[in-house]
């Protein structure tokens, strides 16, 4: 082999060998490249699995501690879940709930639980394949008191839960906790509460004396009375515990309509009427105390609202009041209601003179029979037992005796209104009739009828105030008379 093709095989093997290191080289660096990559993108997963793991642990934090505040709102608001504190019923069975700090922890751990821990609960995906899970929420009420009574007690909330953040082959998954320490007078207030529930009871046991007097001048002036004798009695309750840390921040006779519904005999309302025997007064009285000094955020849940306040709790008393019991009033005996001599207690037409009713006068009480329920123009009819009561009428003005008004017999027993310009047509034929038959036609007692109607307009002084009417007793014929 000459020398120069030597010199030509040597050049070719070079270039081969520098490419291949070239080659050799290129597919290094590819490869390194790859695998920094693969290494800088697992290290990102991991990185944002970490921080979407930190972000939500905050985020829960947040939110139990938001939750803890609201669910004192709540236990305040809603009396403990109890609607009534005292809780007095139509037919008498009474119902008292006097709770304590067990109770207020009972009641914290479970609507922490079902209204707000619960429902956090599950999973949710986010975008770029993060997968976050809450489950196995555990919440926990403490109630530390202090012994200094200036100073505020302790409500300590600890709330834990299984909280697992995944993203593509990266899971972080943890069991986390979270303590809270909520000042707080509830201690206090319970105590209140209890104070209220006795007061309560108190004015229960007198209630009697509170009765519906003619010197009511309305229904709207006696529940004015009833709640200011209320408020009288709740506002010692504080100065008689001791109790400066919290204050009365208000109280209610809560509103009710003049016309009740009925419900078996009885008229579900306020007031509620006995069987034609009277009214009771159905009243829901509540007090509010609340906290003096410190305050958090309550959320309106309704309105989406929250509002700077402080803790307060609410309690609530559902009793009755006898306020009209017919049957202990005299014949006749006359109340204003929703207007002057709306309402009057009188002699039954169905049970016998002895019995007492509630008649109304352009006033409707559902529950009342229809004879029961007046309007202007109607009467009151006497049926002349020798009880001595006079007719009533109903008018614009209320209840007033029949004298007040011209009033005619329509027949020898009972008095009837007559209509304002005095013709009642046939009637004082029929009445003539009647009388006169009973008088003369074999009965044998000698009796005064009324008079005809006197011809166009008249007066009451024109109408003989007398009647007479004949009846039979064992026997014999009698004649009786009713002067009015």
């Amino acid at each position: 082999m000459s020398k120069g093709v030597g010199t030509v095989i040597s050049s070719i093997i070079m270039i081969i060998l520098i490419l291949g290191l070239a080659a050799f080289f290129f597919w290094l660096v590819i490869n390194l490249d790859q695998k920094q990559v693969e290494i800088n993108l697992r290290e990102a997963e991991v990185l944002r699995t970490a921080n979407t793991f930190y972000l939500t642990n905050r985020s829960l934090d947040m939110t139990w501690f938001i939750s803890t505040v609201q669910v004192i709102f709540k236990a305040g608001e809603t009396a403990l879940g109890a609607t009534y504190w005292f809780n007095r019923d139509i037919k008498g069975e009474l119902f008292l709930y006097q709770p304590g700090l067990e109770e207020l922890r009972a009641y914290l751990n479970e609507n922490m639980k079902s209204s707000y821990t619960d429902p956090v609960e599950g999973s949710a995906s986010l975008s770029n394949y993060v997968n976050i899970t809450v489950s196995e929420t555990a919440p926990v009420f403490e109630y530390i008191q202090n012994p200094a009574s200036e100073d505020p007690d302790t409500i300590v909330s600890k709330i834990s839960e299984d909280l697992q953040v995944s993203y593509i082959d990266t899971t972080s998954k943890n069991r986390l906790g979270h303590r809270f320490e909520i000042p707080s007078f509830f201690e206090a207030m319970l105590r209140a509460g209890n104070a209220f529930v006795e007061s309560i009871n108190e004015f229960s046991a007198n209630k009697n004396a509170y009765a519906y007097t003619p010197a009511y001048t309305s229904f709207q002036n006696y529940r004015d009375t009833i709640k200011s004798i209320l408020d009288t009695s709740i506002a010692t309750i504080l100065p008689r515990l001791g109790i400066t840390s919290i204050v009365l921040a208000r109280t209610d006779l809560a509103p009710y309509p003049i016309v009740p519904s009925i419900d078996n005999g009885f008229t579900i309302g306020n007031p509620i009427i006995q069987p034609q025997g009277g009214l009771i007064l159905n009243y829901i009285y509540s007090a509010r105390f609340a906290e003096n000094n410190i305050v958090y955020y309550y959320h309106d849940e309704a309105n989406n609202v929250f509002t700077k306040m402080p803790f307060f709790l609410d309690v609530r008393a559902n009793d009755t009041v006898t306020m009209i019991n017919c049957p202990a009033q005299s014949n006749g005996q006359i109340f204003s209601f929703d207007s002057s001599n709306d309402l009057i207690c009188y002699r039954s037409t169905a049970r016998g003179d002895n019995y007492r009713e509630l008649y109304t006068c352009n006033l409707r009480l559902v529950g009342q029979v229809p004879g029961n329920q007046l309007v202007s123009g109607n009467c009151l009819h006497h049926d002349p037992s020798g009880n001595g009561a006079s007719g009533l009428e109903c008018g614009s003005s209320g209840f007033r005796k029949c004298g007040e008004k011209l009033c005619w017999p329509s027949s020898c027993g009972e008095i009837h209104c007559a209509n304002a310009d005095c013709t009642l047509g046939t009637q004082d034929y029929y009445l003539e009739r009647t009388c006169m038959e009973q008088c003369t036609e074999g009965i044998g007692c000698d009796c005064t009828c009324p008079p005809k109607k006197p011809a166009g307009k008249c007066t009451w002084a024109q109408i003989d105030h007398f009647i007479a009417w004949c009846a039979v007793e064992d026997g014999v014929p009698v004649c009786k008379t009713y002067s009015y």
